[in-house]
């Protein structure tokens, strides 16, 4: 449509896109380096993070990659705080609600 503005893509969607995207590319190469040399898939990408937040022991958690849980961005701060927990400053999060 002529003169639309492009769909509106909030900061979380985003940084999910570009992590896993990244994460993908990294699998690819180190499959090459792999004894069974298998394909990693989203579901491989997916089981992984929540792994790594279960066992940093907490609570959020994501079915998808389009999870709409994923939009306040809870699951992605926890996930980088299971893996550099030095990155998140939690006396800076909110949960973002107002009154």
């Amino acid at each position: 449509m002529l003169g639309s503005s492009p769909p509106f893509i909030s900061p979380t969607t985003y940084l999910w896109q570009l992590m896993r995207f990244s994460m993908l590319q990294l699998m690819k190469n180190l499959r090459s380096h792999s004894s069974q040399g298998k394909e990693i898939t989203d579901a491989d990408i997916l089981r992984g993070a929540k792994n790594k937040v279960k066992k940093a022991d907490k609570t959020s958690q994501m079915e998808s990659f389009k999870d709409k849980s994923l939009s306040n961005g809870t699951f992605f701060l926890e996930l980088l705080g299971a893996v550099e927990p030095r990155v998140v400053n939690w006396s800076l999060v909110t949960k973002g609600e107002t009154n």
